[in-house]
């Protein structure tokens, strides 16, 4: 009965908290969706810019790592990003995708992210002699031509990695209370099992 009511605690805590940080050490950015052709990206907020993200005439996406910083991609959701990645980082300029428009108006793509569509993108930065990875999801869309940044997060504790698309938040308070339902529904079930 005891761990019955300090379930019950606990998941009201955690339904009437939502958007709490499971995970405090993540710095997310929320939903952002900038498409502008020119963005610089301060990550850790501390006035000097990280990366340059431009987008040029509707024909090129490119990312430019300030200093020793680096990044690559495309990745899937959930990829660790750490030093583990040592053969994928790239650092100075990188053409992402390239678009050619044909004289029948088809389209063709080169570059890492020709064809992605939506993908995470690793990011490496140093900020006060220490590294830190984070990443940014993209879209590059294929058909319309154009690149929308609608995010980014990073790993505030240095050297740790972080997971592509990891933002330390719990979830919305729907699926809080799916949760909390279930455990309920387990702690009952157990109680009930235990008295049979």
């Amino acid at each position: 009965m005891r761990n019955f009511f300090a379930l019950s605690i606990a998941c009201v805590v955690l339904v009437s908290c939502p958007g709490a940080s499971a995970f405090p050490s993540i710095v997310w950015s929320g939903i952002q969706d900038i498409d502008t052709g020119y963005l610089q990206m301060d990550l850790n907020q501390d006035s000097i810019s990280d990366f340059l993200y431009t987008f040029a005439l509707m024909t090129e996406f490119s990312v430019t790592s300030q200093g020793a910083n680096r990044t690559g991609g495309p990745l899937s959701a959930g990829t660790v990003i750490d030093q583990s990645l040592s053969d994928y980082w790239q650092s100075g300029s990188q053409t992402m995708v390239q678009w050619i428009r044909l004289l029948d108006d088809n389209t063709v793509s080169f570059g890492p992210w020709a064809g992605v569509g939506n993908g995470y993108m690793g990011l490496e930065f140093e900020a006060d002699g220490q590294t830190y990875y984070g990443w940014a999801r993209i879209t590059a869309d294929y058909d319309d031509i154009y690149v929308v940044v609608h995010e980014w997060a990073y790993e505030s504790i240095p050297g740790v990695g972080i997971a592509a698309g990891a933002t330390g938040v719990i979830p919305e308070p729907a699926t809080a209370t799916l949760i909390c339902i279930g455990g309920l529904g387990l702690a009952l079930w157990k109680r009930r099992k235990v008295i049979l």
